[in-house]
C-alpha cells in the first residue's frame, strides 16, 4: 500500500511482479524436493507459504528452499543490470535496484526472513541453535530500527524505511516467542 501511495506505478509493477517471482523461487525448490504447498496466501506483508511435508526434508534442502526466492532475485537484478547496459533503458536499473533491495531484504538474518530460516538450518545441530537465532534476530532489528532513526533524524523523513523497519522489528519479535 504504501509503495502505491509513494512510487511510480512502473516501479510498483516491478515490485510486485518480482516479489511474485521470489515467491515462486521458493515454490520451485520445494516442488523439485517433493515438498508441496498446502496452501498459498496473499497478504498485506506479501506471499505466505503454508507446507505440506517440511518435516521430512534434509537441512541442506530446507537452506536451499529458503534461498531460493533470493537466487531469483539476485538473477532479475543481474538482468536488469544486463538490460541497462546493453540498451541504456532505465527500466533496467529499476528491475535491478527493486530485485537488489528485496534480495538485500530477505538476506537479512532476522527469523522470519529467507536468510533467517537458512541460518536456522545451518544452526539446528548446534547447541542452543535457537538461543543463537533469537540474538541474532534482535540485533538485527535493533541495528535496522536503529539506522531507520539515524536516517530519519539526520537526513529527513522515509516512509518506506519507517515501514521496513517496523516489519524487520516485528518480525524479529514473533521470532522470538
Amino acid at each position: 500500500m504504501l509503495m502505491l501511495l509513494f512510487c511510480d506505478s512502473e516501479t510498483v509493477f516491478i515490485s510486485l511482479f518480482s516479489s511474485l517471482l521470489h515467491e515462486g523461487g521458493h515454490l520451485l525448490f520445494m516442488l523439485l524436493f517433493h515438498d508441496f504447498p498446502a496452501l498459498v496466501c496473499f497478504g498485506a506483508f506479501g506471499i505466505r507459504i503454508e507446507r505440506r511435508g517440511s518435516a521430512s526434508l534434509s537441512c541442506k534442502k530446507e537452506a536451499v528452499i529458503a534461498l531460493g526466492g533470493v537466487l531469483v532475485n539476485l538473477l532479475l537484478a543481474l538482468s536488469g543490470a544486463a538490460v541497462y547496459a546493453l540498451f541504456e533503458n532505465p527500466f533496467g536499473i529499476k528491475l535491478a535496484a527493486v530485485n537488489g533491495f528485496i534480495g538485500a531484504f530477505n538476506m537479512l538474518p532476522v527469523s522470519l526472513l529467507d536468510f533467517g530460516r537458512f541460518l536456522e538450518c545451518m544452526l539446528s545441530q548446534k547447541e542452543n541453535a535457537q538461543g543463537y537465532m533469537k540474538a541474532i534476530s534482535l540485533l538485527t532489528a535493533l541495528a535496522v530500527g536503529a539506522g531507520c532513526v539515524f536516517y530519519n533524524v539526520f537526513f529527513g523523513v522515509n516512509v518506506s524505511l519507517i515501514a521496513v523497519s517496523i516489519y524487520v522489528i516485528s518480525a524479529a519479535y514473533e521470532g522470538v516467542k
